[in-house]
């Protein structure tokens, strides 16, 4: 956890059949919860529902300037960009899974 209290961000990596599929990992979570920003490679399947946009790395080589433009950002900034990320993994709340069971379960 150290690391991460000292990072502005965390590249968001998987293997190719995860990344097609769309399943991210659970450590988009503990980046997020840790104050890391997730850099996600953009061709990730879904990557748009998961991350802001301009948290997505086109080429290796943007993740450098994606990472310089963190560091730029004031804590406001950065807190807002962090709350953006949390908001858009909301859907993957267990109560939101578990609210989607029931509705299906009513209907059947």
């Amino acid at each position: 956890m150290l690391l991460h209290r000292e990072a502005h961000a965390t590249v968001l990596l998987a293997p190719e059949r995860y990344a097609s599929s769309g399943q991210f990992t659970q450590r988009i979570f503990e980046s997020v919860l840790a104050g890391c920003a997730p850099i996600t490679p953009a061709h990730y399947r879904a990557a748009g529902t998961v991350v802001p946009d301009e948290l997505h790395a086109h080429h290796s080589t943007h993740v450098t300037g994606i990472t310089h433009a963190l560091t730029l950002m004031g804590v406001a900034e950065r807190a807002r960009l962090l709350d953006r990320c949390l908001r858009r993994l909301d859907l993957f709340r267990l109560s939101r899974q578990l609210d989607t069971i029931h509705a299906v379960f009513d209907h059947s």
